[in-house]
This record gives structure tokens, C-alpha cells and sequence, in this order.
């Protein structure tokens, strides 16, 4: 009896614990997919036309280190966040309306890092004109309305308590509450049913990250954008130190036993 006690306590504790790194990794994945794999450089890329069209004589060097330093941008990357995050809550809209002062971050770091690379003053209203004027976000939530069709009210609603700090905090006070179960339950044993915790939760997060890499197909169809590599290291960083962790409080249990 006791021991199916610690099988299903365990079996709940790695299910949450999963379902805690999918809601912190999920967003991350997909912004940092959909940046590096297009949205970035579509970005960038007007930007630099903007500066060519203001000064003919750039030098090519200067414009390459000026479309890097852009495009590993914070304010960029939080830009692309915010207009993600944006597109998911409003995909039953038919479009979506991002914040000037969202837009106004990342103009005015653009603008610095213009002037700082290539000594050129470029006005942030241009840069907003151009954000404006790219309609990526909205063709996505089209793509994906068609694609989701009367699953997109439900996934809208999935993806809101999955980013909800309450939701996360719930998970881990669940997890904690698991461990203590089992530390009750089995406490000269609780180091051992620990790290193998750990180490099957990181079995099953590099067999997700291999599934992630397998349909990628899917990403493609769905977001109709070329997708050469997806984005996966928030999830591998997890994985690696669920797997590392749970080797070291292993060795650690079986040194201890002897």
C-alpha cells in the first residue's frame, strides 16, 4: 500500500514538475524560433534600407555589425515577446494593435545603437513607421485561426493560465507539497526517490525536445514561414540540470549508503 503511495506521489510530482517547464519554456521557444528564423531579419533589414536610403556611402562592415548588434537585441527580443503574446491572446481577432510604448523601447534603442555603429540620426518615428508597417504578426493570427479553426477559443484559453504566474506558483507549491509527501512517507530513502525524480523528469525532456525537433514540419505549415532550426535551449538548459542534478544527489545517496 505504502509503495503505490510513493508511485503515485512520484508519478504527480514529474507530471507537474514537466508541465512546469513547458509553461515556462513554451513562450521562449516559440519567440525565439520565430526571431531567429525570420521575423529579425525582416526586421533589421528595413532598418538598414532606411539607413542606406539616409547615407549612400555606409560602409558595409559598419551596416554587418550594425544588423547583428540589432538583431541580438534585447528590446527587440522583448519587442517580438510582447507581439507574440499579443497574437496568441487575440487570435480570434482580426488584428492586433501593439503599444507605442512597447514600440518606443525598442525605436529608441535603435536609434542609439545607429548613432553609436554608423554616427547616423535616424528619427524613431521612422523605425515605429516601419514596426507599423510590418504586418507579420497579423498574417501569423490569421495563418493560425485557419489552422486551430473552433480549437483556437480553447488554445487561447490553454496558453493564458500557462503564462499565469498564479498557475506556476500553484505547480510548484504542488511539487513542494509531493516532495514533503515523500519525505514524510520515506525519509532515509527521500535522496534516492529524489534523483530518480530528476532523472527520469529529464528523460522525458530530452525525449520532448527530440519530438520538437521531429515536427518541425508542423511549425512550418502552421506558421507558413521558413524554419531552419528551432529554438530549443531554455528547455535543454532544464533538462541538463534536472539530468546533472539528479546524477549528483544520486552518487551522493549511494556514497552516503556505504
Amino acid at each position: 500500500m505504502q509503495k503505490k503511495r510513493h508511485l503515485k506521489t512520484c508519478i504527480v510530482a514529474i507530471a507537474l514538475m514537466c508541465l512546469l517547464t513547458i509553461s515556462m519554456t513554451f513562450q521562449t521557444i516559440c519567440v525565439k524560433t520565430i526571431s531567429d528564423n525570420y521575423i529579425n531579419s525582416l526586421i533589421v533589414n528595413q532598418i538598414i534600407d532606411l539607413i542606406i536610403d539616409e547615407e549612400t556611402d555606409a560602409n558595409f562592415q559598419q551596416i554587418n555589425q550594425l544588423q547583428n548588434k540589432i538583431k541580438k537585441s534585447d528590446y527587440l527580443y522583448q519587442l517580438n515577446k510582447y507581439a507574440f503574446d499579443q497574437s496568441i491572446r487575440n487570435i480570434n481577432q482580426n488584428k492586433i494593435h501593439l503599444s507605442q510604448d512597447e514600440l518606443q523601447k525598442f525605436s529608441k534603442s535603435c536609434k542609439q545603437m545607429i548613432k553609436e555603429e554608423m554616427n547616423i540620426s535616424i528619427k524613431e518615428k521612422q523605425i515605429i513607421d516601419i514596426l507599423k508597417q510590418n504586418q507579420f504578426w497579423n498574417k501569423m493570427i490569421h495563418r493560425m485561426k485557419n489552422k486551430l479553426s473552433s480549437f483556437s477559443k480553447i488554445f487561447v484559453i490553454i496558453y493564458a493560465i500557462m503564462q499565469s504566474i498564479i498557475f506556476r506558483m500553484i505547480i510548484l507549491l504542488c511539487i513542494l507539497l509531493c516532495f514533503l509527501r515523500l519525505y514524510i512517507l520515506n525519509k532515509q530513502s527521500f535522496s534516492f526517490i529524489f534523483s530518480i525524480i530528476l532523472l527520469i523528469k529529464s528523460l522525458i525532456d530530452y525525449t520532448m525536445i527530440g519530438l520538437i525537433e521531429i515536427s518541425k514540419s508542423f511549425y512550418i505549415k502552421m506558421l507558413n514561414i521558413p524554419i531552419s532550426s528551432i529554438s530549443i535551449d531554455s528547455y535543454l538548459i532544464v533538462a541538463m540540470v534536472s539530468l546533472i542534478l539528479g546524477m549528483i544527489i544520486f552518487i551522493w545517496h549511494i556514497y552516503k549508503a556505504e
